[in-house]
Order: C-alpha cells, then structure tokens, then sequence
C-alpha cells in the first residue's frame, strides 16, 4: 500500500514539472518565408528551437544574452535575445528577437555569408500553441 501511494506522488510531482514553451509565429518581410521560434521564457530560452514553414526539423537554439531597452516617450520597453543556432554542434547562424508591446522582430544572420533574414510579426494571445500555418 506504502508503495502505491509513493508512486502515486511520484506521478503528481512529475506531471508538475512539464516545460512550458512559448510559440512566436513571424513571417519574412516579403511574406514568402515562415518560422515558429519555440524558447522557455522561464528557462532564460531552455529547449528554444526554429522551425521553418514547411520543414518538420527542430533547429536548436542557445540562450546567448537578453536585454530590456527602455525608450523615451514609449509605454513599453524592447525585450531583445540573442540565440546561436546550432547544427550538427556547430554555431551556423544567430537569431535576434526584439519584442516590444505587441511588435515581434526576427532578425537572422547566415554565418557562412553574414546574410541578414528579417521576420516579421506580432504578439499573439494564444503563444502558448503552436503555429497555425
């Protein structure tokens, strides 16, 4: 009986302690290119990964730095991270996200070429799902 109960609270205790991600959904500025950043806000970007419209890979990101950027004159401040991407172990490219009331601002560089990519969108009510592409 002692050991039912045991893993019953095992089983509560794991069922608390799922990772919550937070979706952004942006598109690139001519609107041809799609990407869902996932990260753990909470984490400082724990599990953070891309994912391109259309492709089903997982592109894993690193939490590099974050920075709050208040403004003259503005309601709200721009939260602004920084993530490398990561393949196959090595840095091929980094993101920054730049997000500031309900404006979401990607920008992504090649590290091959230094080839700037900019994203556009805003942010969502429903980010704790998944894009609807």
């Amino acid at each position: 009986m002692l050991m039912k109960h045991l893993l019953m609270l095992i089983l509560i205790i794991s069922s608390k302690c799922v990772i919550a991600q937070t979706y952004y959904c942006v598109q690139s500025s001519n609107g041809k290119i799609g990407l869902m950043l996932s990260v753990n806000e909470e984490k400082k970007g724990a599990n953070a990964n891309a994912i391109y419209k259309g492709q089903t890979q997982k592109i894993n990101l690193k939490f590099i730095k974050e920075y709050y950027r208040m403004c003259k004159g503005c309601a709200h401040g721009t939260l602004e991270t920084t993530y490398n991407e990561i393949l196959n172990n090595k840095i091929t490219g980094q993101y920054f996200v730049s997000k500031s009331a309900n404006n979401l601002e990607v920008i992504y560089t090649r590290k091959k070429d230094n080839k700037k990519f900019i994203f556009e969108g805003y942010d969502r009510e429903d980010r704790n799902e998944p894009c609807k592409w």
